[in-house]
């Protein structure tokens, strides 16, 4: 009997010893993820030049209505137009034809698309905030794809709060992907847990990144493409209830592309314009940096010709 109870109560006790352990596993996973989660929201500015300038729209916005009389034109794009759009030489060149003084204002995410540009514009330019007197809308063959944006990256810096139920609906149809933007809605961490590990591996692999990026800038140009626009006419439409003038402008790029039909259609249908520079005057191979991004001369090239059809547009 004795042997009985003693064996129970030493089961007992390693029982209790147990859970403490687990409890004590579960409190130190919850200090580290704590951690994390203060250390990156202190540190994210300084995780990429992308993220500081995604983290910079609200300031972008806030220009907009600083009290000047200046012509704002707002530009949405993604590295290509980060590359191919000189803003100083824009600005002069629209000043000389115009009756204000021009401010350019870019909003070029890395890897932007139209789905991004829709809920970026939502969340950050969007009214009460003061609307530009342009926004260009800037992209080259597969920027414009029908394409459902990440929801990771989209929950992080993209799309607000109050759009969350129209995002959760209306562009995710998995409970994975839903359960995944949720998750990055509530954890930064969680967000940049990609950027951290490719900082790591900037550190082990100096160079891993350019041979990366050349590698996914060309499988995007091999790729197939959609030619739904269905998000290009959603942010068309909130751009003319917000009584703001939009032009879509197609880039350049080294390989040769088409628009489709129905894609010109949806613009002119928003009452929106459409700027054709895929094939700028001038502009060879020799401009490009690679695939996809304009060296400097190509960006003259490229800004020049902007330049003059949004003067012929004015």
């Amino acid at each position: 009997m004795s042997s009985s109870t003693s064996s129970s109560s030493g089961a007992a006790a390693a029982g209790a010893s147990a859970a403490r352990d687990e409890w004590k596993v579960l409190v130190a996973l919850a200090v580290v993820f704590l951690l994390a989660e203060a250390g990156i929201r202190l540190t994210e500015r300084r995780l990429s030049v992308d993220i500081a300038h995604i983290r910079g729209a609200p300031e972008v916005a806030a220009r907009l209505d600083d009290g000047t009389r200046a012509r704002d034109v707002l530009v949405l794009g993604n590295s290509s137009a980060r590359a191919g759009i000189d803003a100083t030489l824009l600005a002069r060149q629209l000043d000389a034809v115009g009756r204000r003084s021009t401010r350019i204002h870019f909003f070029y995410p890395d890897g932007g698309n139209i789905g991004v540009w829709r809920w970026a514009w939502r969340r950050y330019f969007a009214p009460p905030v003061k609307q530009p007197d342009l926004v260009l809308v800037c992209g080259a063959k597969s920027h414009f794809d029908d394409i459902a944006p990440k929801p990771v990256i989209s929950a992080g810096c993209f799309v607000s709060a109050k759009d969350t139920p129209a995002f959760l609906s209306g562009e995710l149809h998995s409970l994975e992907s839903r359960l995944e933007f949720l998750l990055a809605k509530a954890s930064l961490s969680f967000v940049h847990r990609e950027r951290v590990q490719r900082r790591v591996l900037d550190m082990l692999m100096p160079h891993n990144r350019e041979v990366l990026g050349a590698m996914a800038a060309s499988a995007a140009l091999s790729a197939p493409h959609s030619e739904g626009s269905a998000r290009l006419a959603a942010l068309l439409a909130d751009l003319k209830a917000a009584h703001t003038r939009a032009i879509v402008v197609t880039l350049p790029s080294v390989t040769p592309y088409d628009v489709p039909g129905s894609r010109i259609a949806v613009i002119q249908e928003s009452a929106a314009r459409w700027i054709d520079l895929r094939r700028v005057p001038g502009i060879t191979p020799r401009d490009f940096h690679d695939g996809a991004h304009l060296n400097p001369d190509g960006a003259v090239k490229l800004t020049s010709a902007l330049a003059q059809a949004l003067a012929d547009h004015d």
